[in-house]
C-alpha cells in the first residue's frame, strides 16, 4: 500500500511539472522583427496602415505564393483582445485559447490559420490550403509564436 502512494505522489507531481513546463510564454513582437524576418525572401509587403489608421497602429500584410502573414497593432493590449474576440470568438470555426495575457486561434479546415495576440500586438498566419501549414508553421516559429 505504501508504494502505491509513492507511485501516485510521483505521478502527480511529474504531471504538474510537465504541464507548468508546456505553457508557452507568447510576447508581443516589434513591427522591425516582423518585417526583418521577410527581408530576404518572394513576399509582397503590404502596408495597409493608412486605411486602417482608426483601427491599426500598424497593418502591414505580408503575401507569398500559397501563404499569407499579417501584423496588427494596437493602441492598447485592451483594444487588441477586443479586436481579435469579436473577430474570431463566436466563429465555428477558429478553435480560441483565451489566457490572460494572450490569446491563440487556429484552423484546420478549409485551408489553416494560426494567429497570436499579444500585448498591443496580433500576428496571423494563413493558406488556403491546409497542405501549407508546415510552411505557416515555421515562419511563425521563427517569429517567436
Amino acid at each position: 500500500m505504501h508504494m502505491k502512494r509513492i507511485k501516485y505522489l510521483l505521478v502527480l507531481v511529474l504531471g504538474v511539472i510537465f504541464l507548468t513546463g508546456c505553457k508557452h510564454d507568447y510576447k508581443t513582437i516589434s513591427y522591425s522583427k516582423f518585417i526583418e524576418e521577410f527581408k530576404n525572401s518572394n513576399y509582397y509587403v503590404n502596408d495597409y496602415t493608412s486605411k486602417y489608421d482608426d483601427l491599426f497602429v500598424r497593418y502591414i500584410d505580408i503575401s507569398g505564393k500559397n501563404i499569407e502573414f499579417s501584423y496588427y497593432e494596437f493602441e492598447t493590449e485592451e483594444k487588441a483582445k477586443e479586436y481579435v474576440k469579436e473577430s474570431y470568438k463566436d466563429s465555428d470555426v477558429y478553435s480560441f485559447e483565451d489566457q490572460k495575457d494572450y490569446i491563440v486561434i487556429s484552423k484546420n479546415s478549409d485551408g489553416y490559420f494560426y494567429g497570436v495576440q499579444a500585448g498591443k500586438t496580433f500576428v496571423s498566419g494563413q493558406s488556403n490550403s491546409s497542405s501549407f501549414k508546415r510552411d505557416v508553421n515555421k515562419v511563425m516559429k521563427a517569429l517567436g509564436y
